[in-house]
């Protein structure tokens, strides 16, 4: 299989798994801890009453010092930071941050594809096109795992 088409075809298989139900509808709304995580989150949502280095001082949920008692520790500025940025350009809307979680699970669903290659490679055997297949099949395998419907796919609230 062409490295490209073994790319593609993660990709496609990506958006596919995590459309919302419906034949035409893409329309999300906020779900799980979304609420809170995102438009309840004073480091996201008053991205312009808050300094940026808040981020690094602020547990997940933007609302304790992480070291407060209080603070469950939950440390993800990277995650933050991305979700401020993105309430800055969107604002509130769902529905691009949903594409945002799908488009870069579908960059790393991609990447298993070479990441596996890899893998075999070290093995110093020549790689054949069962290499490729199982390559292939690792990255869609990725893209379809359950564990990561939470992050991309609340389908229980699509319309």
């Amino acid at each position: 299989m062409h490295p490209r088409l073994a790319a593609a075809v993660t990709v496609v298989f990506t958006f596919l798994c995590y459309k919302p139900p419906g034949r035409h509808s893409w329309t999300r709304e906020w779900v799980y801890d979304d609420s809170v995580a995102v438009s309840g989150n004073p480091l996201v949502s008053t991205w312009n009453e808050t300094e940026l280095s808040q981020v690094w001082e602020r547990d997940f949920w933007g609302r304790l010092e992480l070291r407060s008692s209080k603070s469950h520790k939950s440390y993800r500025p990277l995650c933050t930071l991305l979700l401020r940025f993105e309430w800055m350009l969107r604002g509130d809307d769902p529905n691009g941050f949903h594409t945002t979680n799908v488009v870069l699970h579908a960059l790393v669903s991609m990447l298993c594809i070479p990441l596996s290659l890899e893998f075999l490679r070290a093995a110093e055997a020549p790689l054949t096109a069962d290499h490729w297949f199982l390559a292939a099949a690792t990255g869609l395998f990725f893209a379809s795992h359950p564990i990561h419907t939470e992050a991309a796919s609340p389908s229980h609230r699509w319309r």
